[in-house]
């Protein structure tokens, strides 16, 4: 689970972060860099994940709702997190610091459940071969793009 989340929450930054890098013309907007960095994940899963264009065509659908919401729960998540950094700076008290940890459980709880919701709906749709395939896509991708805005070497 927190595999799932650092995965999709640094796919996220990213996404945010390409603006740096060369193979994006200076003069193109944000919204085409994004374009950009989608087409290309759903070329590298779709041949990650060996997709048919039948498979492709009821998978997409419901992954791009589950990434949403995996989206939102992990801004959420995060708003907490940035909630919690006062700590270093100010004097929360105790009542106030329990809520905020509470907050952040209910946060990874509703990602968790979001993950188990969808898995089941990925397996009504997909082998479980090719679900498994979807994860590992996930983290490959999410390397390659760190490795892209670091300039690193490009991962397969």
């Amino acid at each position: 689970m927190k595999k799932t989340l650092t995965i999709l929450f640094s796919l996220f930054l990213c996404m945010t972060t390409l603006s740096a890098q060369a193979d994006f013309k200076v003069d193109k907007s944000h919204k085409e860099r994004i374009e950009q960095i989608k087409a290309a994940k759903i070329a590298y899963f779709t041949d990650e994940m060996k997709l048919s264009p039948d498979d492709a065509k009821v998978f997409w659908p419901v992954y791009n709702k589950y990434s949403e919401e995996i989206r939102l729960a992990q801004k959420e998540s995060h708003e907490c997190y940035g909630r919690m950094m006062r700590l270093k700076d100010e004097n929360i008290a105790e009542p106030e610091v329990k809520k905020l940890l509470m907050e952040l459980q209910n946060s990874h709880e509703k990602i968790n459940q979001i993950e188990k919701i969808y898995l089941d709906e990925f397996l009504k749709i997909l082998p479980a071969e090719k679900v498994a395939r979807m994860y590992i896509a996930e983290e490959g991708f999410r390397i390659r793009m760190i490795n892209m805005w670091k300039g690193g070497p490009k991962q397969r």
